[in-house]
């Protein structure tokens, strides 16, 4: 167990798609075990107050919340995992060493008490402003592989400007594969290394992830806002037709995330 002495934190939560009570954030020592850094995760197994002993996996995932400034790690959006690496936790500090724009490293350390507590059984963030709660949790696990390989199938070219897609035919439209992510993705898409807006468009998807520990939805605009399917649990591993043609996918952790 960590000894992380995080004063309480009354807040009140959020708008979201339900309605959450006002919430208190607990010191995670008192309340918390099994903390670790994992792939990019704070993961933790906390109390839900509903007696002493029932607690719930949760995680919050720390690389879209911290970032590398010259070496100095900042409580900011900026993906610091792409310049720091030799991470370790202890106490309430996340230590990591950094590279700086003069050529060298520097070890930061940052106190991540200050925006991550227990929320009634969920480790969230308070980062963006005060944590709504899930009315629900999962009883899913953090995987021990999370990545999420895809491969598309019945694939065309796909640009908002028609010209390009006419200037650039796909050499090989057959089915091709997306490197390994590890990441919860809100809208990617899969943009040709070309010159100009040209993407794959796609009508088949496949879920290579071994864990089945996510969701993956694709969308049919590039700023995911119409759904024409999803890839999740068994369906995992085969090659699902969707209801359209997609050009971009956003992953869902099924697991208790703070993303």
């Amino acid at each position: 167990m960590l000894n992380w002495e995080l004063a309480a934190l009354t807040v009140i939560a959020a708008r979201s798609s339900y309605a959450a009570p006002a919430v208190i954030g607990v010191g995670v020592g008192s309340s918390c075990t099994n903390v670790s850094f994992t792939n990019s995760w704070l993961i933790a197994d906390c109390l839900t107050k509903a007696d002493s002993s029932t607690h719930i996996q949760s995680s919050v995932y720390l690389n879209n919340k911290i970032t590398n400034d010259d070496g100095t790690l900042k409580k900011v959006d900026g993906s610091f995992l792409g310049s720091c690496n030799t991470y370790s936790l202890g106490g309430a500090k996340l230590t990591c060493s950094c590279q700086r724009s003069a050529g060298y490293t520097l070890t930061s350390a940052l106190n991540l008490k200050e925006h991550i507590a227990n929320y009634a059984g969920r480790l969230l963030s308070d980062l963006s402003g005060p944590p709504a709660v899930p009315p629900t949790s999962s009883a899913a696990l953090f995987p021990s592989d999370p990545s999420w390989p895809l491969r598309f199938g019945d694939i065309a070219c796909y640009s908002p400007d028609s010209d390009f897609c006419s200037r650039y035919p796909f050499s090989n439209p057959g089915t091709c594969g997306v490197g390994p992510g590890t990441k919860p993705e809100s809208c990617y898409a899969v943009r040709e290394p070309l010159s100009g807006h040209v993407y794959r468009a796609f009508a088949q998807l496949q879920v290579g992830a071994p864990s089945k520990a996510w969701r993956v939805e694709a969308y049919g605009d590039l700023a995911c806002t119409e759904k024409v399917g999803s890839v999740e649990g068994e369906e995992q591993g085969t090659c699902k037709k969707l209801g359209g043609r997609a050009v971009a996918v956003k992953t869902v952790p099924l697991w208790n995330a703070d993303v």
